[in-house]
């Protein structure tokens, strides 16, 4: 991820998902598998297991 600027809100540099909005326990890959589930850096990363679990 990398900020944009405004508050907490970050892009990631791969597919381009914005996330915003962060609570103090959030978990920046449990998020971004969240919101963008098709991420192929996220999947690469942490398993196609871990986001199917998310």
């Amino acid at each position: 991820f990398y900020s944009v600027g405004e508050n907490d809100e970050v892009t990631c540099f791969f597919c381009g998902v914005q996330i915003h909005k962060w609570e103090p326990h959030d978990e920046p890959w449990t998020e971004h598998a969240k919101w963008c589930p098709h991420c192929s850096y996220v999947r690469r990363h942490k398993g196609d297991a871990f986001v199917q679990d998310v």
